[in-house]
């Protein structure tokens, strides 16, 4: 089993247990539940990434939101322990580091949980883990963010399966031995197909859903993933589209690929 390393999660997944006396914002996770707050989290944010309507902010949150969530599934994977996320013990803070908002996840004191030894017993911690994060920690925090935006909650959880498909393909290259590697893959695919809509708050798994690949914008021999859902970026700055997002045509692309 590797070992916990503070510094890492903090760096990789932005999980600290030290508050910023520089924040712009920072507040309990349970009371960014209620909409007053989370509106005024939102109306903060929003100028910061010059964004023109609030549904951009709403998605921007949600990819932030993450980092802590696939430091879940690294430690639990990686580390085989958890560290437990719940909205009374958890504050987000927003903070400007080297000119781009940023958030923390801050944990002042981390509960650590470690996994059964035994297969059978750690297959049914691994699903506990996931409903406990997934359904009372984070469904909250994105039902709020949805009222407050305007998005539809599914769009936010949209957020999160192509960043998970990049950053599991990254644990797996990252770590060693084999035996890890696979346990990233398995644990990824109980994530993926084993956990029903609820577990969300939705009627699917947010996470099921069909990889589409495309040329890579500066290397024709390489492919990247197309993104799951528009992230709307194209409602900040200069009101331009990713090279990635789904909503835009090949023939777009191709001439993106021409400029590049």
């Amino acid at each position: 089993m590797l070992e916990w390393d503070d510094d890492f999660i903090a760096q990789r997944f932005d999980l600290t247990s030290k508050t910023r006396p520089n924040a712009l914002f920072s507040m309990k996770a349970r009371d960014l539940v209620d909409p007053r707050h989370m509106n005024e989290l939102v109306q903060i944010y929003a100028p910061l990434i010059k964004a023109h309507e609030l549904t951009a902010a709403g998605t921007y949150i949600s990819g932030w939101l993450t980092s802590p969530s696939l430091g879940l599934l690294y430690m639990i994977s990686v580390w085989n322990r958890a560290l437990t996320m719940r909205l009374d013990n958890m504050t987000i803070e927003l903070f400007y580091e080297e000119d781009y908002p940023q958030f923390a996840f801050v944990i002042p004191t981390y509960e650590i949980v470690e996994a059964p030894t035994s297969e059978a017993a750690r297959a049914i911690w691994l699903k506990e883990c996931y409903r406990a994060y997934f359904q009372d920690f984070l469904h909250p925090l994105l039902t709020t963010l949805a009222e407050v935006t305007g998005n539809p909650e599914a769009m936010l959880w949209g957020q999160f399966p192509t960043k998970f498909n990049y950053h599991t393909d990254a644990f797996v290259a990252l770590v060693e031995p084999d035996s890890i590697k696979q346990q990233v893959k398995a644990d990824y695919d109980v994530l993926c197909n084993q956990l029903e809509g609820e577990s969300f708050g939705l009627q699917k798994n947010p996470f099921r859903v069909r990889v589409r690949w495309i040329e890579d914008m500066r290397d024709p021999q390489a492919k990247v993933r197309l993104k799951n859902q528009c992230c709307l970026y194209y409602k900040t700055g200069e009101q331009k589209y990713c090279y990635t997002c789904p909503r835009i045509k090949e023939e777009e692309r191709a001439l993106m690929r021409i400029r590049a």
